[in-house]
């Protein structure tokens, strides 16, 4: 049996993908509020307590909860209002047994106060008299000083991808420039003789390179910085070359097409000969992308991609984003997917991992439903009218009609 044969468990090759970690890249600095899905590449403590006063978490009345207590409509207890705290602004007051200050939401609490009253239980009765109906506790409605975080807690190990509330909680804390991974760069390489450029117009036989282009935005989208190395003719010593420039200046490198057991399709070889140790793997337990292969050299991992689009955008998904995430340190996503209840039977082989696209809607009585949208690897437009992907594991002979399946979003 032929080692392309040999198809590998997904599993297993993201196993692989581990045991061949890249360098790290390098960090530079960069404005905290330029640095959405960027990567943490050194931990990130706090600057000071958040918040670093104690405020209250509503419109109300500053209180010593003791002069609260038993405070009921029929017996209710009576303060004198002395101040107002305006906001921003540091209270120069502190509160008496009997007395109290009208504080706003975020306002900051007066020395001795220990809680606040929601306005909602209390009745001004003159100007400086109120009347409270409801007693509280030490500590209701305030927020206590580092109660959100506190100084020198790390914030952010390394590895973990900044998100739109990560840029909020940093600027609350002041910090307004971060250490971040350089994205690393990939190599795009497309491979065949009947591509051309996008802005060509074919004649019959040729098609327009997409996968350049489609693999390049999946790199931007998870973090990585894509160099495109254009069409590539099938010839070995053309690709050869292309591939050992693409080394040369990458992280990892990406070959569409060229990954089958055709005699023209010439990855496998080019990768072979760009040095040691080689093809890793040649061969995948996955439907679509079988043929994709996973090899090394210089201590760089090198993809095949299938050259059908499609099957080219879902493995990449699987294993090169895996790699990206590795060399970014990331940690582990957690992806939930949409449950749906799916309309059309899929089949499948046992043995192998398959990844179907789905539309999603809602049913009359409003349940999600999942639509497969069943087609050919090679046609993009398959991917495009669809919303998510359902997965049928690889010790399944398919999902059926009325399964309840989990749809993840493309």
């Amino acid at each position: 049996m032929s080692d392309f044969l040999k198809v590998t468990p997904i599993e297993k090759a993201l196993k692989i993908i581990d045991e061949h970690p890249s360098a790290l890249p390098p960090t530079v600095n960069v404005n905290t509020v330029d640095s959405i899905s960027r990567t943490i590449s050194k931990p990130i403590k706090s600057s000071s307590n958040l918040p670093n006063f104690e405020r209250s978490t509503m419109d109300g009345y500053a209180v010593r909860a003791s002069d609260t207590y038993g405070a009921s409509q029929s017996q209710p207890s009576y303060l004198h209002v002395v101040s107002e705290i305006k906001m921003g602004s540091t209270p120069n007051t502190r509160l008496n047994t009997g007395e109290a200050s009208r504080i706003f939401t975020g306002g900051m609490i007066p020395e001795s106060a220990d809680a606040v009253v929601m306005v909602e239980y209390t009745e001004l009765i003159d100007q400086s008299l109120i009347e409270i109906i409801k007693p509280v506790a030490p500590g209701e409605n305030i927020i206590k000083i580092g109660e959100d975080i506190k100084e020198n807690d790390i914030i952010f190990e390394v590895g973990h991808k900044i998100r739109p509330q990560d840029i909020g909680g940093l600027l609350a804390l002041g910090i307004t420039q971060i250490p971040v991974f350089q994205p690393p760069k990939i190599g795009v390489i497309s491979t065949g003789d009947e591509l051309i450029d996008p802005k060509t117009e074919p004649i019959k036989g040729q098609v327009r390179d997409i996968n350049s282009y489609t693999i390049s935005s999946l790199i931007q989208k998870h973090g990585g910085e894509p160099i495109i190395f254009g069409i590539n003719k099938d010839e070995f010593e053309i690709q050869f070359e292309t591939a050992k420039k693409a080394l040369s200046k990458c992280s990892i490198v990406v070959i569409s097409a060229g990954s089958s057991t055709s005699s023209r399709d010439l990855t496998s070889k080019v990768i072979s000969n760009l040095g040691k140790p080689g093809i890793l793997m040649h061969g995948l337990a996955h439907k679509p992308g079988k043929p994709s292969i996973i090899g090394s050299a210089r201590d760089k991992l090198i993809f095949g991609l299938p050259g059908n689009p499609v099957s080219a955008m879902i493995i990449f998904q699987l294993l090169v984003k895996k790699a990206i995430n590795n060399i970014l340190r990331r940690t582990q996503e957690i992806i939930n997917p949409s449950k749906a209840i799916l309309t059309t039977d899929i089949p499948s082989i046992n043995g192998r991992e398959e990844h179907v696209p789905v539309k999603l809607f809602n049913s009359q009585s409003g349940t999600l439903m999942a639509q497969p949208v069943f087609g050919k690897s090679n046609l993009i437009y398959t991917l495009i009218r669809s919303d998510g992907i359902v997965v049928v594991p690889i010790n399944k002979s398919g999902v059926y009609s009325g399964d309840l399946v989990d749809v993840f979003i493309n």
